[in-house]
């Protein structure tokens, strides 16, 4: 019976490394699923519409800054 009861533990282990293996391979396919979604995105991104965002975004950082200088300017001692 000590034979027995090695080959079982020895085939739980296995049963056990095989779940574990085939969770990576689960989580890996969904990875690459997203990494390949994710590179497609970025290919087949339309070049107007890049260029349309990134002068809205150069403006509002324009804005951010002049506010910043702006409010570095005021004091208190202007108001009272």
């Amino acid at each position: 019976m000590g034979s027995q009861a090695g080959m079982a533990d020895l085939q739980a282990r296995v049963g056990t490394v095989e779940a574990r293996i085939e969770d990576a391979n689960l989580s890996n396919s969904s990875m690459t699923y997203a990494f390949e979604t994710a590179k497609s995105e970025i290919i087949s991104s339309d070049p107007y519409k890049a260029a349309s965002l990134l002068t809205q975004t150069e403006t509002q950082l324009e804005l951010v800054y002049t506010l910043t200088a702006h409010m570095s300017r005021l004091s208190l001692s202007d108001y009272i």
